[in-house]
């Protein structure tokens, strides 16, 4: 409790703080130059500090030389190898440079995911053609889409750099009053526990590179942050990361309040949409299955013939279309829009396709799948 009250007692003196930006470290793992260049620019653009990396002990050295806090951005297609042959057009920034890589060993991010060192260390992905990679991964076709990600990387930043104590928990110095992991302690025993003893402090949750921020007052969930949603979106996502470790920091509290129902009523609602998501899975797979309109039925169809959210979905799907693209595309959370393709294909208005394979890391790995929602099957 002593280590609580000078870490509290520092963080409200304010000592040793400085913006975000100055005390951020931004570890690109991206093995094209160009690219690389690209994005290094547009982050530095917003004042953050860049070190890029092509391998994993790049990465490695890069975290040993950060200042402060370091969040991980990393090219799903960057494939684990400790050297790449030069820059021709047969290498890795070549025409065939990504099948070259392909057969070099398993993708970066799944290694720095279950590498113990870096696990603790925040991850965002990005992909050039949308697939592979663990859920929310985010694409990047065009110039416009590197200013995007930056911007993508300054809202995960901003709620750690309006809480400077938070980055002092995520950079384990203090002692957690309590940790472990929700496959011993699922999520909702967790809650039970916290509101059995009335107990108020932050929770951190990460898993390969994932991290959600939650906060609890008297054993009630009050504020939650995860992979750039808060709230009770937030929440439900959690109950998706069967693997998550966690650490709970007693009687520290967070001013956020973006939870304003019992924590009941959360635990009773992420298990009805688990039970609804296990039911679209059995329909559409996963976020890689491409869905078809049918063209007859839609051509004609007025607006006013469907409710507003089922017309956002079907709207935004073309020729060829993931589920994830589609996901992205609606702006909805992952659950309201399956729910929507699901009311859609019950309707017979769209056709569920084939899985697209990925151009640059080929279909996914055992790993990669897991990371999925699970399906009944599974």
């Amino acid at each position: 409790m002593q280590a609580m009250d000078f870490l509290a007692h520092q963080i409200a003196q304010g000592h040793n703080y400085h913006p975000m930006s100055e005390q951020t470290t931004i570890v690109v793992v991206e093995t094209r130059p160009h690219i690389a260049s690209l994005i290094k620019e547009a982050l530095e653009d917003s004042r953050l500090v860049v070190a890029l990396a092509n391998t994993i002990d790049d990465v490695q050295v890069a975290l040993s030389r950060r200042r402060g806090f370091a969040l991980l951005l990393v090219n799903v297609g960057a494939i684990s190898s400790q050297s790449f042959s030069p820059q021709t057009r047969f290498g890795p920034s070549g025409a065939l440079g990504t099948l070259q890589r392909i057969s070099n060993g398993q993708p970066l991010w799944q290694e720095i995911g279950g590498h113990a060192s870096l696990q603790r260390v925040p991850m965002i992905c990005f992909s050039s053609d949308g697939m592979g990679g663990p859920p929310g991964t985010i694409t990047v076709k065009s110039p416009q889409d590197f200013q995007l990600l930056a911007q993508r990387v300054i809202n995960y930043l901003n709620p750690l750099a309006e809480n400077p104590m938070l980055r002092q928990l995520l950079d384990e110095d203090c002692l957690p009053s309590l940790k472990g992991s929700v496959e011993e302690v699922p999520l909702a025993d967790l809650f039970q526990l916290f509101k059995l003893g009335g107990h108020s402090g932050i929770l951190l949750l990460r898993e390969s590179g994932r991290l959600a921020v939650m906060g609890l007052v008297d054993g009630e969930v009050v504020h939650v942050f995860a992979e750039g949603a808060s709230g009770r979106e937030a929440i439900y996502l959690l109950f998706n990361w069967k693997a998550a470790q966690f650490a709970f920091y007693k009687d520290l509290t967070l001013p956020e309040r973006t939870v304003n129902v019992s924590t009941e009523h959360l635990v009773l609602e992420a298990s009805r949409r688990g039970d609804e998501s296990l039911e679209m899975r059995n329909k559409i797979p996963s976020l890689r299955t491409l869905i078809y309109r049918a063209p007859r039925l839609t051509d004609t169809l007025s607006t006013m013939q469907l409710p507003m959210a089922e017309w956002r979905v079907l709207s935004v799907i073309g020729r060829r279309n993931t589920v994830g693209d589609i996901i992205k595309l609606s702006g909805m959370s992952e659950f309201n829009a399956l729910k929507m393709l699901d009311s859609l294909l019950t309707r017979g208005l769209v056709m569920v396709g084939e899985e697209a394979v990925s151009k640059n890391t080929g279909s996914l790995s055992d790993t990669a799948r897991a990371m999925l929602p699970r399906t009944a099957s599974q």
